[in-house]
């Protein structure tokens, strides 16, 4: 009887120094990137799907993740939950299936959020299904304090902290037309990748819109408790860090400028 033992742990784990046969290791390497991709189009791409669309989304998967993994289970699981999620606006309508700088722009938030959990597979799963459910039905669930946090939200993590003085101080009514213009073209310039925020950040914009739109800002409890129901719903990442003796949290925003729109 020959006992096969498959195993990503060295021998050393499995000793128990009673005297036993040393087993023959055989070490196998890491699949290559070439490699990993093609077993999963293989075995995971649907079978009415073309096979290089699905490639396609494949590779920009790996290249994604393989900073964070290169487990080809790890890489599989990912794709499967996000896939449905990729061709969503083309079954939608939304967006034709050639246009594939599109399509990956729609789902680059996912994608970011799901990196910083690519092991916890509950929790990234739970929060793909919340992304979903909000992505469809957030006009309809949301208050208007949460509205406005999406929004000043959006603001931060696509306009540089150092233009907030030209967009949303008092003096800025008076540039209010050129500012407008100019907050546009840096959200679609440069909005491809969403930026971090400090809450203290987020709180200044949304008090100037506030000051806009006249409706009552001082209520911190009430903003608080939307944050934090945001962040749940996946709309916004929550992030912390620590700096010196302190402990930092900023805020990213997940949604897109059609879905603020």
């Amino acid at each position: 009887m020959i006992i096969i033992l498959i195993s990503s742990l060295s021998w050393d784990k499995f000793r128990d120094y009673c005297g036993g046969i040393e087993p023959i290791e055989l070490y196998l390497c890491e699949y290559e990137r070439d490699i990993i991709i093609e077993i999963i189009c293989q075995k995971d791409c649907p079978k009415n799907e073309n096979l290089a669309f699905f490639k396609h989304f494949t590779t920009f998967i790996y290249d994604s993740f393989s900073i964070a993994t290169k487990n080809i289970n790890e890489i599989r699981h990912v794709v499967q939950i996000a896939y449905p999620i990729y061709i969503q606006p083309i079954l939608n309508n939304q967006i034709n299936k050639n246009e594939i700088q599109k399509l990956i722009y729609k789902i680059q938030p996912t994608i970011d959020t799901m990196i910083d959990q690519v092991f916890l597979r509950e929790k990234t799963s739970k929060k793909l299904t919340n992304n979903i459910r909000a992505n469809m039905n957030v006009e309809l669930q949301l208050p208007m304090y949460s509205k406005f946090l999406l929004i000043a939200s959006f603001l931060a993590s696509h306009n540089p902290p150092q233009l907030d003085v030209n967009f949303f101080s008092k003096q800025a009514s008076k540039k209010k037309r050129k500012c407008k213009s100019l907050a546009k073209r840096d959200i679609e310039n440069n909005g491809q990748r969403a930026r971090k925020f400090t809450l203290e950040r987020l709180l200044a914009i949304f008090n100037s819109i506030g000051s806009v739109f006249e409706f009552d800002t001082s209520t911190e409890l009430q903003i608080f408790l939307q944050i934090s129901s945001l962040v749940k719903l996946n709309l916004l990442s929550k992030y912390t860090s620590k700096f010196e003796t302190l402990e930092v949290i900023k805020y990213r925003c997940n949604m897109d400028y059609e879905s603020i729109l």
